[in-house]
């Protein structure tokens, strides 16, 4: 092995190499969600921002918002660009039964990386307070 010294250029180079010129390799994965198969992916840098400045509220994140924002930028048609949901379903998601959505939000904002123990314990409590107590659990 060779000990070369590498020219400020070369280390450039080779760092960018790295970044900008690496294959894009969003992380993901393919759930079953009542039969059908749905695949959650991390968002890229400006879907995560455009998730974050539609979650914020007043300097707080409104986790609803933020799980459904997440929802709707995250998930595809497995193996394709084409996404579940649309900014059109923003409403209806909203509204839905926090209980319906409780798997998918927790898959699709685990690729977001952001404060993942606050945020888990914000959606927690809300599934907590919104889930009817005689409601099964699973």
């Amino acid at each position: 092995m060779t000990d070369k010294k590498l020219t400020i250029e070369e280390m450039r180079d080779r760092i960018r190499t790295k970044t900008v010129g690496a294959v894009k390799d969003f992380k993901g994965e393919i759930i079953d969600y009542e039969g059908e198969k749905i695949e959650f992916r991390e968002p890229s840098e400006r879907q995560r921002s455009a998730i974050h400045d539609r979650a914020v509220k007043k300097g707080e994140v409104d986790t609803a918002e933020f799980a459904v924002w997440a929802l709707i930028c995250c998930t595809y048609v497995p193996e394709t660009n084409v996404s579940v949901f649309t900014e059109a379903d923003h409403d209806c998601l909203i509204e839905m039964p926090a209980s319906q959505l409780d798997e998918l939000k927790k898959v699709a904002v685990k690729y977001i990386n952001v404060d993942r123990e606050k945020l888990t314990k914000n959606l927690a409590s809300t599934t907590e307070d919104t889930t009817p107590s005689n409601s099964p659990t699973n």
